[in-house]
């Protein structure tokens, strides 16, 4: 599996260059698995619909770290832990 971090700053073109990769991915091996992590749930669904309108989104999971962890248990058949949104927000804030 391959992984690559995209860093850079506001409105520099990670959208963009995420699709073009996506397109370029499914053109070599329409069948290759691809996870964007997006940091909330609004930046998800926008990636989405970009994805889409780019005629790309076919097989593409986008989610937050969260949703990409429960996958990865999921598909190794082990226990997905889950909290709840209060909770998780008081562990960031006590480790923070």
């Amino acid at each position: 599996m391959l992984v690559k971090l995209l860093i850079a700053p506001p409105a520099s073109g990670k959208t963009s260059f995420c699709i073009e990769r996506i397109k370029t991915l499914r053109r070599e091996n329409a069948l290759s698995p691809v996870f964007v992590v997006v940091p909330d749930r609004m930046q998800a669904s926008a990636f989405r619909h970009r994805l889409a309108a780019a005629g790309g989104a076919l097989g593409v999971k986008v989610g937050r770290f969260n949703d990409l962890f429960g996958s990865l248990l999921e598909h190794s058949g082990r226990h997905v832990p889950s909290a709840s949104i209060p909770l998780v927000h008081r562990l960031i804030r006590d480790v923070v």
